[in-house]
């Protein structure tokens, strides 16, 4: 794609790189579910929460993806490992921010909280070790020029050029993101369903 291009990010850029994830998942089912949008500066606190928990990952050495066109952030993918922060650099990162995020405690669906929970396990044994696909997100003013496709790829040559690596696994709880996987070679292998949210776990397995 004409002006495109896909690099890591980094500390400097994720905050911009986050905004563009809170877009896609304002109205991304499970987030919708649990969070009440209609109580105020959610959308606020739900960002800071979305960028501390992005600083963790790439202090963790996970890989957060940015696609750029033009020079501007238009997408974002991360992609865990699930690797841990050194404790003296968890508390350096998550102190004072922290207490900047404490007011989205009020801002749960709190009936929803549990159930949503729940429809994140799932009992079908996965082949390890493998990535985790977190989450993937496109601007709007993007979509439709292949970048989430180009994203898809990317982790998926990721995960292919891992000799120890056997698939990616994902959840989403939208049908119709369902579906997209699925034609990205994802497959449900588990489908979790709780009072008002069903989940879809799904794994791409490795061509090896």
């Amino acid at each position: 794609m004409d002006g495109m291009k896909i690099e890591l990010a980094d500390q400097n850029t994720i905050e911009k790189g986050t905004e563009v994830l809170l877009g896609a998942f304002l109205n991304e089912g499970f987030t919708s579910f649990i969070f009440d949008f209609s109580k105020k500066n959610t959308k606020k606190y739900l960002f800071r929460a979305f960028l501390l928990k992005s600083r963790l990952n790439l202090e963790a050495g996970e890989k957060i993806f940015l696609a750029k066109k033009n020079g501007e952030i238009a997408g974002i993918v991360l992609l865990k490992r699930n690797r841990k922060v050194p404790r003296r650099k968890l508390l350096k990162i998550i102190f004072p921010d922290i207490f900047k995020i404490l007011p989205l405690l009020g801002k749960f669906r709190f009936g929803n909280v549990i159930p949503g929970l729940k429809s994140l396990k799932f009992t079908e044994k996965i082949e390890e070790p493998f990535l985790t696909l977190e989450a993937v997100s496109v601007g709007r003013e993007f979509q439709g020029m292949g970048m989430g496709k180009r994203l898809l790829n990317k982790i998926h040559e990721i995960a292919e050029k891992d000799p120890e690596i056997k698939g990616v696994y994902l959840f989403t709880a939208d049908k119709k993101n369902k579906e997209i996987y699925e034609n990205f070679g994802y497959e449900l292998i588990e489908e979790a369903t709780q009072k008002g949210i069903t989940a879809y776990h799904m794994f791409r397995k490795n061509w090896k």
